[in-house]
């Protein structure tokens, strides 16, 4: 009811409840930040090659990552065009975009999300496959990415 919305009793209720899932999201990251690092995830759909590609010509990984292995899922692409992969990098703190990161998490529950400044330098430290199973990255170990 539009009446309702108006009244100063409806709005300090809804400023409880949005700063009490505020302070949860900020207990959330705080939980996954030690001395200054953050381990990140990113789930993707990709060709047999990418690894191969990425070695050679890769330098985007993109800004989307999650503090959370389980919520890194692949939001684009299609099993029949690839093979589904898990990223797993660490990056300090002062590359995250804490107010999307925040408003994302305010925003959406389940997404767990991390949102990057563009152009962060990112080391992988290991490639999952659909099952959990790491993935050789020999050949792009120690090579700084951008997201």
């Amino acid at each position: 009811d539009s009446e309702i919305i108006k009244t100063q009793k409806y709005k300090n209720w809804f400023l409880e409840v949005y700063m009490d899932k505020y302070y949860d999201v900020i207990e959330k990251l705080d939980k996954n930040i030690e001395n200054n690092k953050v381990i990140i995830y990113r789930g993707m759909i990709v060709k047999k090659n990418w690894i191969e590609h990425l070695n050679k010509e890769g330098k985007h990984l993109g800004i989307y990552w999650t503090f959370d292995f389980d919520s890194a899922i692949a939001h684009w692409g299609s099993y029949t065009q690839g093979q589904f992969i898990k990223l797993q990098a660490e990056i300090d703190e002062k590359y995250i975009n804490w107010n999307e990161t925040i408003r994302m998490n305010l925003l959406l529950d389940e997404e767990n999300e991390i949102r990057l400044f563009k152009n962060t330098p990112i080391i992988i430290n290991h490639i999952y496959n659909e099952d959990d199973q790491e993935i050789d990255i020999s050949p792009i170990k120690n090579k700084i990415f951008k997201a």
